[in-house]
């Protein structure tokens, strides 16, 4: 059921646990002595090039 794939609050998890899962599945098969992990929230280029770029998501 989607309703599992969310907090109390109705906020989505499903693509965190995916992330984490998959973290989990490369740290026991790489076993790296170091990890380094980035996000990066701001928009790009792709966005002052075309204005509906992933315009069909839902925002967040």
């Amino acid at each position: 059921s989607s309703s599992q794939w969310v907090t109390r609050s109705g906020e989505p998890t499903a693509g965190t646990y995916g992330f984490t899962a998959v973290l989990f599945r490369l740290l026991e098969q790489e076993t790296p002595d170091y990890l380094a992990v980035s996000f990066d929230i701001s928009g790009s280029f792709r966005d002052d090039i075309y204005a509906d770029y992933k315009g069909t998501r839902e925002k967040m």
